[in-house]
């Protein structure tokens, strides 16, 4: 069960949500923590300090990040079988790859290994003076191409996890080679703008090289047992999906999110099927979402009105409404319909998750 708090204030949240709090703390054992996620550190503290000075005690609170959440989650549900790769497991595993020589001469990575060797001199361009010597481990190096391996690694793991939380069409796509998601219209951006092909090829040789059947996180499994899996696929794992379903999770509050993946949304129905999940999310739109009008529907209604008015010549004056020198027919709320769009559409998906009881 999914329980829905709006407000376009924090303040107004932290109120809701001390009052479940307390509601939960009378009937739970009192060494139950409390299940909280937040977006970050900051949001943290704050909620820390505002239940403290709400209900006179702020402790035994287990405060998490949203991708933290999930990963304790399925192991929690699945010891031993699955462990979500975190984006440190993403980032050693991309490295790897990056400095496997064999690796990087297939077709599709020439433009990465192009990269990597414009960085290294040719002989005899290195004096003594220019090599480097790492203090944390002893390595002599002779060249930039090392230090361009680390940061494109640490580049790689950020946008292969954005990915997953927002293209799970896409690299679904490229995991399995082309299989299921070949005519989906976001498996392949290379199909809609051409001049992606080479960075679109490149990316997929690479995400293929640590994800897919025979990559590296294959050949290199967890340390206590089981396989690493990536935060899309347990919306497909049926045998994992059985097994959140039917396991026994606490209450969680998951607080002062504005707008979160679409994978996530995904995965608040999935949790919300069997288990009590509270919402508590910024609204920047004090009343209504569906209060405001949409672009299409303000045309509608300004064609219309200027139709109607058009037809009927003002009193005394001989003049029309066509030019709206009043400003009559402006929309309620542009800054909400241009500026709010990614709230708005959070809102709406939430919305789509109850019902749009909140």
């Amino acid at each position: 069960m999914i329980e829905l708090f709006y407000s376009n204030r924090t303040e107004e949240l932290l109120n809701a949500l001390a009052d479940q709090v307390k509601a939960q703390r009378e009937v739970a054992h009192l060494l139950e923590p409390i299940e909280l996620v937040v977006p970050n550190r900051n949001m943290e503290t704050w909620v820390r300090l505002g239940l403290a000075q709400k209900l006179g005690i702020a402790a035994n609170m287990n405060f998490r990040r949203l991708e933290q959440f999930i990963g304790d989650m399925v192991d929690k549900t699945c010891p031993g079988e699955y462990k979500v790769a975190g984006l440190d497991i993403i980032e050693a595993a991309i490295l790897a790859i990056l400095m496997d020589g064999e690796a990087l001469k297939t077709p599709d990575m020439q433009p990465v290994k192009s990269y990597l060797e414009s960085a290294s001199p040719t002989a005899g361009d290195v004096s003594a003076n220019e090599q480097v010597f790492s203090n944390a481990d002893n390595l002599l190096l002779k060249d930039g191409s090392d230090m361009r391996r680390v940061q494109l690694a640490a580049r790689m793991a950020h946008l292969f996890q954005e990915y997953i939380f927002s293209r799970s069409e896409m690299v679904s796509y490229w995991r399995e080679n082309g299989a299921a998601y070949e005519q989906h219209p976001f498996a392949d951006p290379s199909k809609t703008d051409p001049a992606l092909t080479s960075t679109v090829s490149w990316q997929r040789s690479l995400w293929r090289a640590v994800f897919a059947e025979g990559g590296i996180l294959e050949k290199n499994p967890p340390p206590d047992g089981g396989r690493w899996i990536t935060l899309e696929r347990i919306i497909y794992e049926n045998e994992l999906i059985a097994k959140i379903r039917s396991a026994d999770l606490p209450l969680v509050h998951i607080f002062g999110v504005s707008y979160v993946a679409r994978l996530f949304q995904d995965l608040f129905a999935l949790l919300g099927e069997n288990h009590q999940l509270y919402i508590y999310t910024l609204n920047p739109c004090a009343e209504f979402w569906e209060d405001v009008e949409t672009e299409r529907a303000y045309s509608r209604r300004l064609d219309q009105e200027l139709n109607r008015r058009d037809r009927r010549v003002w009193a005394g004056t001989g003049e029309t409404a066509s030019d709206d020198p009043f400003g009559l027919f402006e929309a309620d709320n542009p800054a909400l319909r241009y500026w709010g769009h990614p709230g708005r559409e959070h809102v709406r998906l939430l919305g789509e998750l109850t019902d749009c009881d909140f």
